[in-house]
């Protein structure tokens, strides 16, 4: 298991989720962030819409192409937090009201349609039921030509101080490379703010645009969040 920095100490990961629970064991740590390289994916910031999350363009007239910068990437659906790099959080979100498991909901979906990286679509669901869990999904291109899509889902029961992290990319290439393997086990601190302050500062400083945090109780108590923009 890998401390955040140790972790995170890439150029460009692009955009990653991470899943777990504080050392106390009382309260889910999750966590969203966004890479740019380009104009268009830095003109991004995150705004709390309720208990949701939700991206719009710093400067609107700047975007270029909304299609796969701009969405809701964290929605809550009864006693599930869904968190997922594009919007396939909708693809869930209306999944699971209509009765269909998590897997089930992303069989409709595939990779990001951005030849040559065909960036993988991640996602994250966290349960909180008689105990917490979660599951962290991949779709990603296994042919390097945009026509074959792998589908993997890992399902992990809570343990205490562990977190678990996928991101979109392996390394700082061209094109982006997916991320390989499993999720990598890393470490999480024992306050929102040092989870924050921590994930941010591990982030490459030139790349990275926007961060956002939760703790959510296991006792039903008030969660709390934090965001970081860049711009």
């Amino acid at each position: 298991m890998k401390d955040l920095a140790a972790a995170l100490n890439l150029p460009y990961p692009g955009r990653g989720i991470l899943c777990g629970l504080t050392p106390d064991g009382k309260n889910a740590a999750c966590a969203y962030f966004i890479m740019g390289r380009s104009q268009n994916s830095r003109n991004r910031v995150f705004v709390e819409n309720g208990r949701d999350l939700v991206i719009h363009p710093q400067d609107p007239s700047k975007v270029e192409d909304p299609s796969l910068i701009i969405y809701s990437p964290v929605r809550v659906c009864g006693r599930t937090l869904i968190v997922t790099n594009g919007d396939q959080t909708d693809t869930i979100y209306d999944g699971l009201l209509a009765g269909k498991t998590f897997e089930e909901a992303l069989e409709t979906r595939c990779f990001e349609p951005d030849a040559p990286n065909w960036t993988p679509r991640i996602s994250a669901l966290l349960c909180f039921g008689e105990a917490y869990t979660y599951k962290l999904s991949i779709l990603k291109n296994t042919d390097g030509q945009g026509k074959k899509c792998g589908r993997f889902t890992y399902r992990y029961e809570a343990e205490a101080g562990k977190a678990h992290l996928i991101h979109t990319y392996q390394e700082n290439l061209s094109p982006l490379p997916s991320f390989e393997g499993e999720p990598r086990e890393v470490t999480v601190p024992d306050t929102l703010d040092k989870w924050t302050d921590t994930l941010w500062n591990a982030l490459n400083e030139d790349n990275r645009i926007s961060l956002f945090t939760r703790f959510i109780p296991l006792d039903g108590g008030s969660e709390e969040s934090r965001i970081i923009n860049k711009y």
